[in-house]
């Protein structure tokens, strides 16, 4: 059918279980959280950007070394 079964089927799915996940982690307004998505594909590839638009556009991405991200953790949480 000329369909391309991971942009078509894979990817949504995928994007509804991060949707979900992040659904999960703050349930109420009094509650903070942080997701870590430890794949770079999801700021490299193209597909990754797909993914990063189904989030809040005003959360915060943060790029770097897991190093650097823990790093930015602490200071949020603080």
């Amino acid at each position: 059918n000329n369909q391309d079964s991971f942009m078509d089927f894979v990817l949504p799915r995928a994007g509804i279980k991060l949707r979900q996940a992040f659904g999960r982690l703050i349930r109420s307004e009094e509650e903070v959280g942080a997701m870590f998505i430890l794949d770079g594909r999801i700021t490299k590839k193209s597909y990754g950007k797909i993914l990063l638009k189904g989030f809040p556009k005003e959360l915060p991405v943060f790029k770097g070394s897991l190093e650097s991200c823990c790093d930015e953790l602490r200071k949020f949480l603080v």
